[in-house]
Order: structure tokens, then sequence, then C-alpha cells
């Protein structure tokens, strides 16, 4: 389950450093959508509508 954890957390704070930085153009209101949809299976029961 860890592993899950570290690479959710490495790649979505990769993905917003990049979307501050304007490397990656996400609309505002469809990055959280993004950030859950990208959510690894195993932790959907933890995280989703947490």
């Amino acid at each position: 389950m860890q592993v899950f954890i570290d690479i959710y957390a490495a790649v979505v704070t990769e993905l917003i450093c990049e979307w501050l930085l304007g490397r990656r153009i996400i609309p505002f209101d469809q990055f959280p959508d993004i950030l859950v949809q990208a959510l690894p299976q195993p932790l959907i029961p933890y995280l989703h509508d947490a």
C-alpha cells in the first residue's frame, strides 16, 4: 500500500509544480477532478470522498 501512496504523492506534487510554473495548462476548475481520476485503485477507498 505504501508504494501506491508514495507514487501518487510524487506524481501529484510534480503535476502541481508544473501547473504552477505554467508547464501544464489545466483549467483551475478541472484540476481537482484530474487528481481524483488519477487515484490508484487501492487508494480510492481511503482518499475518495474523504
